[in-house]
């Protein structure tokens, strides 16, 4: 009897912890604040999701922004939509890479709200943006998106690709003339692959593809992969034209087969007789260094006939 009043005693309390711990986790839930949104799941696909904010001042819409005064902040959310602008720009072009030539202005929009942060000192502490946005914390978020960008912008060489002026404290950008004149040869040349790819002539029997775009787009390959070559000891290549001339020379060798010797028929003609040349010229000298007594010894016997004549 006792035994069975025991386990009654247990079975009450294990109950009754079960009920405060269900109305504890109620309790909690009720009084937590929650945020909903989409993400991008691992197959691609957007799905929604609902996270616990640390704290409710986190889940509020007008966030506290500490010691940031409005026009600092107003600064802050202008850098923040221009660099969210160039990630973006440089991520959506960096295949085929063109980020130097399309993401131009997303670069100047950074570069400028940074100058103006950088140099917004202000003569009180609640006008110092520098201070309030860059200063601001240990991690120096600020400064350090803006130091990716940079080295991005840097690593890619984009700046060679451009005749960079400064009006009015302004960078401007310009392509430069060599940039456009390559990447117009380039075009050029990428769309002879495309014309002739199919093997297709007017006015010929359909040929092998490798074959017609090695024989009709010799020259505008050469000529581009040239000029590529003089651009680049100028040191105005950047990861544009260099990406850009790189796939144009893998079309060229390893999708049509086509080898860079055929630019100049002439120049493999003359090599190759010269080639051919050179047994003859070496057997010609061996006979003549072997014969040399012989052809001395005669021309001696015709000096000294000559001198017995004119005794």
């Amino acid at each position: 009897m006792d035994i069975l009043n025991f386990s009654l005693f247990c079975l009450l309390s294990l109950l009754r912890l079960s009920q405060s711990f269900a109305s504890a986790t109620e309790t909690n839930t009720s009084s937590s604040q929650w945020v909903e949104g989409t993400l991008v799941g691992s197959s691609g696909n957007e799905k929604s999701y609902r996270r616990e904010c640390w704290s409710k001042k986190n889940c509020d819409k007008d966030i506290m922004t500490g010691s940031v005064s409005p026009d600092c902040m107003r600064y802050l959310e202008q850098f923040s939509n221009a660099t969210a602008k160039f990630i973006n720009c440089t991520v959506a072009n960096a295949r085929p890479l063109h980020y130097c030539e399309n993401c131009v202005s997303e670069y100047m929009s950074v570069n400028n709200v940074y100058k103006i942060i950088f140099n917004n000192e202000g003569k009180n502490e609640s006008s110092n943006c520098k201070r309030q946005i860059l200063r601001a914390d240990n991690v120096q978020v600020v400064l350090a998106t803006y130091n990716f960008i940079l080295y991005i912008w840097d690593k890619s060489k984009c700046d060679q690709c451009f005749d960079v002026t400064e009006s009015n404290d302004t960078q401007i950008y310009k392509p430069a003339e060599s940039t456009k004149k390559l990447l117009a040869m380039i075009e050029n040349t990428l769309s002879c692959f495309s014309d002739f790819g199919q093997g297709v002539v007017p006015g010929l029997v359909t040929q092998d593809p490798n074959q017609t775009v090695c024989s009709f787009c010799v020259k505008l390959y050469c000529e581009a992969n040239d000029y590529y070559e003089t651009v680049e000891k100028e040191n105005k290549l950047c990861s544009d034209l260099i990406d850009s001339m790189n796939y144009t020379r893998l079309d060229w060798g390893q999708k049509f087969k086509c080898s860079v010797a055929q630019k100049d028929q002439g120049e493999i003609w003359e090599i190759a007789a010269l080639v051919f040349s050179l047994p003859i010229l070496l057997y010609v000298g061996v006979w003549m260094h072997a014969n040399q007594d012989f052809l001395l010894g005669h021309c001696g016997v015709i000096r000294h006939t000559r001198l017995d004549n004119a005794e």
